[in-house]
């Protein structure tokens, strides 16, 4: 839902057979087909693009979001792109109000915490957890935010209630010139 909400311009396929929705997207006429977490899809002839993150939550494994293979994987990637040398990350908080609250249900929510104000809750939930009118009626109980601060994942999991959202808006910035190697694959 994020993808399609935030790309106007794209048609998003969900598919959790991966294959199917490739066929789909040729069907519709796309040129170029972006693979959200596709690394791990062995059987798909693709170009793997790999982001490197500068913190590595868990050093001994990879991606840094879904920790499925060995730091060795790497040497399958077509392209690595490290981060401070071949992009960055921007953070920006929007709507920010003074007594904010930070929930989200996102993998490794810590790597956030260096953008998060000081002093500020964090209410984490495991991946993809969902939340419930009870679950967001008795935090506002509790705590008695001015404002949600959330993630543009989690934004589309809590528009529903109308409350006051804070939105954390991570914006990935490539570097103008990155040297793309020649393909591995055939």
């Amino acid at each position: 839902m994020l993808y399609a909400t935030s790309l106007k311009e794209a048609t998003v396929i969900v598919s959790e057979d991966r294959v199917k929705g490739i066929k789909k997207a040729k069907e519709l006429g796309a040129k170029i087909i972006f693979l959200d977490d596709g690394f791990s899809k062995f059987g798909i002839k693709k170009f793997d693009i790999l982001l490197k993150p500068n913190q590595r939550l868990l050093p001994f494994s990879l991606p840094s979001g879904a920790y499925r293979f060995p730091p060795f994987f790497y040497k399958y990637a077509d392209l690595i792109l490290e981060e401070d040398i071949d992009f960055k990350r921007e953070v920006e908080i929007q709507k920010p109000t003074k007594n904010m609250i930070f929930l989200t249900a996102i993998s490794k929510p810590g790597r956030l915490d260096k953008y998060l104000p000081k002093d500020i809750t964090k209410i984490t939930l495991p991946d993809h957890s969902d939340f419930s009118k009870k679950f967001i009626d008795d935090l506002i109980k509790k705590y008695n935010p001015t404002s949600i601060l959330t993630t543009t994942k989690d934004e589309v999991k809590l528009k529903k209630y109308n409350l006051n959202l804070s939105i954390m808006k991570l914006k990935i910035v490539f570097k103008k010139e990155i040297r793309i190697p020649d393909a591995k694959k055939d």
